[in-house]
């Protein structure tokens, strides 16, 4: 047993959870852990029709296919969806070899992974706002090559650029080595009609030189943990701007993931929350990109790379134009696997008829049942100031 899940498994037998058994057919199983409504993979697996052992072996488990999938590697506070890393709000529990996971993060990160086309209020858009992050005084990170605030200005040129050689207006936060504060940032956005917003920033770990990849942020929903967090507090139930696009900000978080990591060979991340002025002020569907660590050497290397810089911005132009086809025309953006099999040497036209019929179907299963969401959002009790939550591994 891997010392993270054992303490988690540790307290649940304190509380006494009870065993779980199959639901019936379209029936929901809510498990409670602590107030809290945890449904099993057994059960989420059953609802979206994906086939697989859903047993938890050596830590891990895998369901479904190439058509839609979720996997399970240990990290409590982690879930694969589709081969893209999703962090969740709350951990993960194992109980007689399957895997929980709570309503909370199937309403908030499962479903809109599996099924974006069932997201309430997209709204079609043609204007991107771009940031480019720090400036000026703010150097942000720095290599032996360069600083951030220089490496950010060349990516949002080239950005601009592919985005609109894709037929979409794009508006600049800053295009010169100036300094905006991040609420000035977040007004540029506010004072745009019909956008979406995206800011590009670069990585560092002092102590973690080892530290590699792609991580894209989005507004944490109201009540949750973000990524970083080790508890929800009171103060994070309070409604900010950005709560109000948290499906679609997510939604566009995920498929510029899924563009970097299916055209680009980095290291994932995951698509992780935070609180971050630039999204939580945000009155759009908003995103932050970290395109990789400065204080790693080959991503270094990497970032100082022009050509490579350049293949990144089309990267992320093509993610945002996937979500553009999802918010106007209510297609699935492309996944992980459609990038990566678009790369493939073309000896022939290989075409999966049940891929687009099966994607299709999913968003034919009804409505999720997030009646009794509000119960994730009920005070805290008085007598604690936070729920903890298993501590997030980078």
């Amino acid at each position: 047993m891997v010392p993270r899940i054992a303490p988690l498994l540790a307290a649940l037998l304190i509380v006494g959870l009870p065993l779980i058994t199959k639901a019936a057919d379209g029936a929901w199983q809510i498990v409670k852990i602590e107030n809290r409504d945890y449904l099993t993979i057994q059960n989420i697996a059953d609802f979206y029709g994906l086939r697989g052992d859903i047993r938890v072996v050596d830590h891990r488990m895998l369901v479904g296919d190439a058509h839609a999938s979720l996997e399970f590697n240990g990290n409590p506070r982690e879930i694969t969806v589709n081969g893209v890393k999703q962090w969740l709000s709350f951990p993960v529990v194992i109980r007689d070899n399957q895997a929980l996971v709570s309503r909370f993060d199937l309403a908030k990160t499962i479903d809109p992974a599996l099924r974006p086309t069932m997201i309430s209020n997209l709204q079609p858009f043609h204007t991107v706002v771009i940031d480019a992050g720090h400036g000026g005084q703010d150097m942000g990170a720095s290599s032996v090559s360069g600083y951030e605030k220089s490496y950010t200005l060349d990516v949002i040129a080239d950005l601009k650029k592919a985005l609109e050689a894709r037929g979409l207006k794009v508006i600049l936060t800053r295009a010169n080595d100036s300094y905006l504060s991040l609420e000035q940032r977040a007004q540029i956005a506010n004072d745009t009609a019909d956008a979406v917003f995206l800011s590009v920033h670069f990585n560092s770990e002092p102590n973690g030189r080892a530290a590699n990849g792609f991580e894209v942020y989005a507004m944490t929903p109201r009540g949750a943990a973000s990524t970083g967090d080790f508890m929800v507090t009171a103060d994070q139930f309070k409604p900010m701007p950005g709560n109000e696009y948290d499906d679609a900000s997510f939604a566009l978080a995920n498929s510029v993931q899924n563009s970097l990591l299916g055209q680009m060979p980095e290291g994932d991340r995951g698509v992780r929350r935070a609180r971050f002025a630039v999204l939580r002020l945000v009155h759009a569907p908003a995103i932050l990109v970290e395109g990789g660590f400065l204080t790693n050497g080959p991503d270094g290397s990497k970032i100082n790379d022009s050509a490579w810089r350049q293949k990144l911005a089309v990267a992320l132009a093509d993610g945002v134009a996937s979500f553009q086809d999802l918010s106007e025309h209510h297609r699935p953006p492309k996944l992980l696997a459609d990038y990566r099999s678009e790369r493939l040497p073309l000896t022939g036209t290989i075409v999966d008829p049940s891929a687009n019929a099966a994607r299709a179907a999913l968003s034919c299963l009804p409505l999720l049942p997030t009646a009794n969401l509000s119960s994730s959002f009920a005070l805290l009790p008085a007598s604690e100031p936070g729920f903890l939550i298993q501590p997030t591994i980078p």
